[in-house]
Formats: C-alpha cells, structure tokens, sequence
C-alpha cells in the first residue's frame, strides 16, 4: 500500500510539473505572440509579388499558434488536478504540435518546390510565416518541450494509480 501510494504521489508530482510547465509556456508564448502580431501589423509589407497568401499564411499560423497557447493554459490547470481529460488534451496537444512541426515545414517545402504558380505562392508564403506566425510555439520547439514533455507525460500517467483521478482520492 505504501508502495502504492509513493508511486501515485510521484505520478501527482509530475502531472503537477507538466501543469505548470503547459501554464507557464502557454503564457510566455502569448506574450511572443502578441509582440509578433504587432510587429507584423506595424511593418509596411515587404514585396509580395512571389507571396500572395502571405497575410493569409500569417494569420493562420497566428490562429493556430492562439488555440493551441490557450489549450495548453486549459489543460495545464487540469493537469495541476489530475484530471483524466487534461491528460489526454496534453497527449494530443503534444502529438499535434510535433506534427505541426514536421508536416507543416514538409508541406512547406514541397508547395514551394511546385511547379504550379498558386502552389508555389502559397508554399513560400508558408515557409516565409513559419517563424514569426507561429512565435507563441518558439519556446517549445527550442527545448524540445512537446517530446520530452510527452515522454514524462507517459511515464507519470503509468504510475498513476488505477482508479484514481486527483490527489483528492
């Protein structure tokens, strides 16, 4: 039973670093976004004869970049309790943002090297937002977050005791 219990407390110690983590990522990301989106706005546009989408790309990246920044805040609370729902929020969140990663620099790349004008437009207007419309996530691909965070998130839900949901139990 004690064992038990050193294990739960170790899967609530962790779920409770996660939490914060998500809390204090997802506020220092909004403070990068809202800092991007002004610079963005304030700049006079730089030539967008090879970038037509290029507002567009932006602001899809930006929206993005928010929903997940204000996800991460949700399901950071969540995991500071132990609640179930915000322990699989996190896996998906986690996961998607590694897709986003990886897919949407692939994506990227392959719509600019597109022999079509509207493909190759959109591509390198993707590729030229890639760093300043989805700023919020910079911290996290610097430090790896979303993977290493993944992996601890794994191994604290593994020690969580069967049945319970919140250091309450």
């Amino acid at each position: 039973m004690l064992v038990q219990r050193e294990a739960g407390s170790m899967a609530f110690r962790i779920m409770g670093c996660i939490g914060c983590l998500n809390i204090f990522m997802s506020l220092t990301g909004m403070a990068l976004l809202v800092t991007g989106v002004s610079n963005f706005v304030r700049k006079s546009s730089p030539d967008t004869s090879s970038m037509q989408f290029l507002a567009e790309a932006f602001y899809f990246r930006t929206f993005l970049t928010f929903i997940v920044l204000i996800l991460m805040a949700v399901s950071g609370v969540g995991l500071w309790r132990c609640n179930k729902r915000a322990i699989t929020l996190t896996y998906c969140l986690f996961i998607f943002q590694i897709i986003y990663w990886v897919g949407g620099s692939w994506l990227g790349h392959l719509l600019a090297m597109s022999t079509r004008g509207m493909a190759q437009s959109l591509g390198q207007s993707l590729g030229a937002t890639a760093g300043i419309g989805s700023l919020g996530l910079t911290p996290q691909l610097i430090s790896g977050y979303p993977v290493w965070g993944l992996v601890l998130l794994v191994v604290g839900k593994r020690k969580l005791p069967a049945g319970l949901t919140g250091p309450e139990h």
